[in-house]
């Protein structure tokens, strides 16, 4: 329970106690109204912690003897009225007391994630606040839409059943955001209806959720390579990512580094004047603030797994990735970014085809583990679906010849630990690779 909701609740209970403290005081003729009125706070009071918490609560059952007390204080003459009251009045004491042993001052955090590959970029702060005994946490993954080139929604996708064992989910029709109000949500989906690739349901429009919450925090689902705040030129290449709905509507945006913090102050604030905004100097610095993201977090700890050799290889790609006698090969991470496919079209289809032809030469050497972005395939449906037919025929040859990895699981930090190099386009998976000292290869379209 949030505390927006708990103290509204206490406050509910402590109306009840000075209602009841004012039926002694009233006449006859106005008491009727009084105890009326208090019946129908406490109905209202015990059908709102059953929408919170479900039926099997201590709180409900006392609320459920106030109501029988306000019946034979209504039926009490003159001379038991006031022990009909004292016990009234001791009932709603009870009441106080056992709200609060039964729900605790806690923080109620929830996390709204909807691609299953982006968990890592929220991973880590749920695992922080979920250890935490003072904090109330939940999961509650949300369904997402794939659009067509028209922008209509067509495919949905639910990845809720698809977490990691040891991450509780819960299901999203059965938490009401409105009812709840926790006390923070986390998104790392900034777009709202901006996306023309994907977008989640309207009702968790960032926009409408940060109604919802006493805080709204957006952490992005990716990282960017460092840039010095004074470089224009490659900040030009990234500032919209600075001027969404989920850093517009967010009261904090957690971001990577310093300088990346600095990068989004000034160009949300040139972005915001442009559309007509108002901006506070002071409450952009306290909105952005330079926390880290959690997918360095995520990709350190399989790091160690990895040292302790904890590491789960799936064992399809055993035979990839080893030789015969038991040695590694070396291994290379090739990835394609969405900018590049929608920037070079049939250009790109063909460079990935010579790429692949290029390391099946060498497979004996050298083991392949290509990893699209999650929502390649949906960009080109929605963006290029004339590509669709010509890339679904390299990936399936590809993955049915076996002789690499194709991995399109939501472990991207699995793979970023067993490659010992990067080969592909500039992309978040480049800054990751940084962090270990993975040695990056940039590919070049005309090669």
């Amino acid at each position: 329970m949030s505390k927006t909701v708990r103290k509204q609740l206490l406050n509910s209970i402590e109306w009840m106690n000075r209602a009841a403290l004012q039926i002694a005081e009233v006449g006859e003729t106005k008491r009727p109204y009084f105890l009326q009125a208090l019946q129908e706070h406490a109905v209202a009071l015990g059908t709102r912690i059953e929408a919170l918490k479900g039926l099997d609560t201590q709180s409900v059952p006392v609320l459920e003897e106030i109501c029988e007390a306000i019946y034979e204080t209504s039926m009490a003459d003159a001379q038991s009225c006031g022990d009909a009251i004292a016990h009234l009045l001791a009932l709603i004491t009870n009441l106080r007391e056992v709200f609060a042993e039964e729900f605790p001052d806690l923080t109620e955090v929830v996390f709204l994630p909807y691609n299953l590959a982006m968990w890592d970029s929220l991973e880590s702060v749920w695992r922080k606040y979920a250890s935490d005994p003072q904090v109330e946490c939940h999961v509650i993954p949300i369904p997402y839409y794939e659009k067509d080139p028209q922008g209509n929604y067509k495919d949905v996708h639910y990845d809720g059943p698809d977490y990691p064992k040891d991450v509780p989910v819960e299901d999203y029709r059965e938490y009401d955001l409105r009812l709840h109000h926790p006390d923070m949500i986390f998104i790392h989906n900034p777009y709202d209806q901006c996306n023309h690739v994907t977008t989640v349901p309207t009702e968790y429009f960032s926009c409408y959720i940060k109604d919802y919450t006493e805080k709204l925090i957006y952490i992005p689902y990716f990282v960017l390579n460092e840039i010095d705040p004074q470089n224009q030129k490659a900040i030009d290449g990234m500032k919209h990512f600075c001027y969404t709905p989920g850093t517009i509507f967010a009261d904090e945006v957690w971001l990577q580094s310093e300088n990346m913090r600095q990068i989004y102050i000034k160009e949300y604030a040139i972005a915001a004047v442009m559309h007509g905004r108002e901006i506070n100097p002071q409450e952009l610095y306290r909105r952005f603030v330079a926390y880290g993201s959690p997918k360095y977090d995520k990709l350190f700890e399989a790091r160690e797994r990895a040292l302790r050799d904890e590491l789960e290889i799936p064992d399809d790609w055993k035979p990839v990735l080893y030789r015969e006698d038991g040695t590694k090969r070396k291994t290379v991470l090739y990835n394609i970014s969405l900018s590049a496919m929608l920037q070079h079209s049939d250009k790109m289809l063909d460079k990935i085809r010579r790429v692949l032809q290029t390391f099946y030469e060498n497979r004996e050497d050298i083991a392949l583990l290509w990893r699209p972005h999650p929502l390649y395939l949906q960009t080109i449906e929605s963006m290029q679906p004339e590509l669709r037919d010509g890339y679904l025929q390299i990936v399936n040859r590809y993955r049915e010849e076996k002789w690499g990895i194709y991995d399109e699981s939501a472990e991207l930090d699995r793979a970023l630990v067993v490659a010992d190099a990067y080969y592909g386009d500039q992309s978040s998976l480049v800054a990751l690779c940084k962090e270990l000292k993975i040695p990056i290869m940039l590919e070049d379209i005309e090669v």
